[in-house]
């Protein structure tokens, strides 16, 4: 029986993950209405108890851990002051905290996972990007390196499970899987809210490359299962503290940001702006980053913090798209002009 030989590349992205993983650890539990305790046990403020993927996984799986297992962490965050003081966490409960930390870094590597995918599938559909399949796990690497241009002021426990799910989905949108597409879909519907965005890439990439009844039935299914799964959870959170959304809009329009957010902004606009050189030979995603971003943009705006770039997770694998054809582009020019 023929086996497919074994990659070493989920190994490669796991030791890669590592960097914006711990670096992320050091930002979180910042916001205390988005405590992780608060969030595992759902009683964190309104909109962060909406995302709830990843608190249900962590009461779950702790849930297996033995009882003096807990207790042993407990005591060992209580003993150590850099768990305590550098990365926040709480003597009761200490194994959230971890779990919390285990699951950003395998969500790191299931979107160097999906991206590569993604990569590939977009390749697969035009034959000038073709040869980009080939070096796709080594731009997975440069994604997860690039992620903490995305850091600012905190990282949320729910921040890469939806970098992950989302870029998962756009994999399989590519790659026409309607299971796996429609399972990442419903749950990072559960994560957050704007998962939503989704659909309108869907619409974009599969526009007169399906039928309109295809496309119509599609995304239909989608806005009810979204209507489902967000109004179930809103329901579920009725009553918890806080409004539905926070408004920031008097902030922002009298932000001054510091020297070192004028350079964190530098470096964010500068992925986005290597990205421009790519519109022209995916126009398509080019669309949907432009659909995503623009949506992203307004929420920030009113409801976000300028420069909290976290928010804009979504876009993320969208922009790495427009990034590798624009690379891939200049280097199949320049091997034109010496031939």
């Amino acid at each position: 029986m023929d086996r497919r030989p074994r990659s070493w590349w989920p190994w490669i992205y796991a030791l890669v993950a590592l960097m914006p993983a711990t670096w992320a650890a050091f930002r979180s539990n910042v916001n205390p209405r988005a405590r992780v305790p608060d969030m595992v046990t759902g009683v964190a403020y309104r909109p962060y108890v909406y995302r709830t993927l990843v608190p249900l996984a962590i009461r779950g799986l702790d849930a297996l851990v033995p009882a003096p297992a807990r207790a042993a962490a407990d005591s060992a965050v209580a003993n150590s002051p850099l768990l305590r003081e550098r990365l926040r966490w709480e003597p009761a409960h200490a194994t959230w905290f971890a779990w919390s930390v285990l699951l950003g870094w395998l969500s790191l590597i299931a979107f160097a996972i999906g991206f590569a995918r993604l990569l590939r599938a977009v390749a697969a559909c035009d034959p000038a990007l073709a040869g980009l399949a080939t070096v796709a796990p080594l731009a997975a690497c440069a994604m997860l390196v690039l992620v903490p241009i995305h850091f600012g002021y905190q990282n949320f426990v729910y921040d890469f499970a939806e970098l992950a799910l989302f870029t998962l989905a756009l994999a399989a949108l590519a790659a026409s899987r309607w299971p796996a597409y429609y399972a990442c879909f419903a749950l990072a519907l559960v994560n957050k809210e704007t998962s939503l965005l989704l659909t309108g890439v869907f619409a974009i990439w599969h526009w007169r490359r399906m039928s309109a009844r295809a496309l119509a039935a599609h995304v239909a299914a989608q806005f009810a299962l979204a209507a489902l799964v967000l109004g179930a959870i809103r329901l579920a959170y009725a009553h918890a503290p806080g409004e539905p959304l926070e408004h920031h809009l008097i902030r922002n329009l009298t932000y001054h940001p510091s020297l070192r957010q004028r350079l964190h902004d530098a470096a964010y606009v500068g992925f986005w702006l290597v990205a421009l050189f790519g519109v022209a030979r995916q126009p398509r995603v080019a669309l949907g980053a432009a659909l995503v971003g623009g949506a992203l943009l307004a929420t920030m705006l009113f409801f976000g913090f300028i420069g909290e770039y976290r928010d804009f997770y979504e876009a993320f694998a969208l922009g790495g798209l427009l990034v590798a054809g624009a690379v891939w582009g200049t280097r199949r020019t320049r091997a034109a002009a010496r031939a």
